[in-house]
């Protein structure tokens, strides 16, 4: 799992190199175009804003220069994996930070650094639930865990991932307000402006995830759980399939000896 979760890392870090220079080309060409020179140039040349923009290049590259070693099984096996994990978390969540971080001596010390902190729970909030999503994605995809062992497995480190996806959901939310307070003028710039528009798609998608969370929270997750220490090990598209049809079932259950049979989900999707 090491091993997998690494190799998507290094992949991630390695492209978050050529994207930031991509957008800083795009700031500096004065035509809408990308002047990828003027970025390089622009990196460690002396400004603050050029030492910030080369230290979220290098971080990025160093963060994922210290997971790379874990890409190989017998470096990921060994006792040093968790200081790498550790320092390359680091090196990118200071990356991270480095795109809001001050460039000018602010007039305001006090709003500014509330401001940059408001920033830096909304930024790593997005990137630990973004990146637990994806290692999740990538764990279930490429099939790393054995399918005896799904069962035991997949109950409690989807609760130990919600537990931390939850305390994201709540940076998010806090820093989120607080950013709209200061970015956007009312709730009608939300209909009116560009910014707004995407603003509110992007508020309506967060909204949805965190439903779907809470749903398989607070709801779905502990009955599944109740059916395993039953003693129920079917795999768990069947088990969904089979104990949680949908709602119109409860209605449309054949009688069978007086009593309403439910019908499976794979019933209404044909053969």
């Amino acid at each position: 799992m090491t091993v997998r979760l690494s190799r998507l890392a290094v992949v991630l870090g390695v492209l978050a190199a050529p994207a930031v220079l991509a957008g800083l080309a795009h700031n500096a060409s004065e035509e809408g175009g990308y002047d990828f020179g003027a970025a390089w140039n622009s990196l460690y040349d002396g400004s603050n804003a050029g030492r910030l923009s080369g230290l979220e290049v290098t971080l990025v590259l160093v963060g994922a220069a210290l997971i790379a070693p874990l890409a190989v099984r017998r470096v990921a096996a060994r006792p040093a994996r968790q200081w790498l994990l550790t320092a390359g978390l680091c090196a990118g969540a200071v990356a991270l930070g480095t795109t809001k971080f001050p460039d000018e001596v602010p007039d305001d010390w006090g709003r500014s650094s509330f401001e940059t902190l408001m920033w830096m729970l909304h930024l790593l909030g997005g990137a630990v639930w973004l990146g637990g999503v994806a290692g999740l994605a990538v764990l279930a995809l490429s099939r790393v865990v054995a399918p005896a062992d799904r069962g035991a497995f997949w109950s409690p480190v989807i609760r130990r991932f919600s537990a931390a996806a939850m305390s994201c959901v709540a940076a998010i939310t806090l820093s989120g307000l607080f950013l709209y307070w200061g970015h956007v003028d009312g709730p009608s710039q939300l209909f009116t402006t560009m910014y707004g528009r995407v603003l509110g798609v992007k508020i309506l998608i967060f909204g949805a995830l965190l439903l779907l969370g809470v749903f398989n929270q607070f709801w779905l997750h502990p009955r599944v759980d109740a059916l395993r220490a039953a003693g129920d090990e079917r795999p768990l598209r069947k088990l969904l399939v089979r104990e949680f049809p949908p709602r119109r079932d409860h209605r449309r259950g054949a009688a069978r000896d007086g009593v309403a049979v439910r019908r499976p989900l794979s019933s209404w999707l044909g053969p």
